[in-house]
């Protein structure tokens, strides 16, 4: 059976530091990285000095459609990076998909308001508590594969 935690299904992670939030009950549905619990007060608030780039298993790349950043940015400034080490999901000023996403560009997201692109993020069932995960200190390898190019990671910020 596959896991109903989008974290695990999708491999999203904080390799920079914070902890993974999915507030999808929250006034505002923080995607992303934080070190403070944007979802504890039904807010959905992740503060710019708490966040933190985000990470995904690149595997899950044609799993995941763009969602939006908080106003005023909206999906202009979504990226979905495959080739970027780490892989960067979440928005950013700059383009990331080369070198990530420098600490002062993250910017915060939050999930589509088109629930067909926001379904991979979701439980199926309403919860009060967020999913989260921690970074974890263990390095693992890979081996290389083929990889799309980086056209293709600018594209897919830009798919509807």
């Amino acid at each position: 059976m596959m896991s109903d935690n989008p974290i695990a299904k999708l491999g999203l992670s904080c390799p920079n530091g914070g902890r993974f939030y999915i507030c999808q009950d929250s006034d505002v549905r923080f995607l992303g990285c934080c070190d403070i619990d944007p979802c504890a007060d039904g807010s959905g608030d992740c503060p710019s000095s708490s966040l933190y780039g985000a990470s995904f298993n690149k595997d899950s790349y044609n799993n995941v459609d763009a969602q939006d950043c908080i106003s005023p940015y909206g999906s202009s400034t979504w990226w979905t990076c495959q080739n970027a080490k780490p892989p960067f999901i979440g928005c950013c000023l700059n383009n990331p998909c080369n070198d990530g996403c420098a600490e002062f560009d993250v910017l915060a997201a939050r999930l589509s308001d088109d629930s067909s692109k926001a379904a991979p993020f979701l439980t199926s069932s309403s919860s009060s508590s967020p999913y989260i995960t921690t970074t974890s200190s263990s390095a693992t390898s890979e081996t290389p594969t083929n990889v799309m190019s980086i056209n293709t990671d600018i594209n897919r910020r830009r798919r509807k």
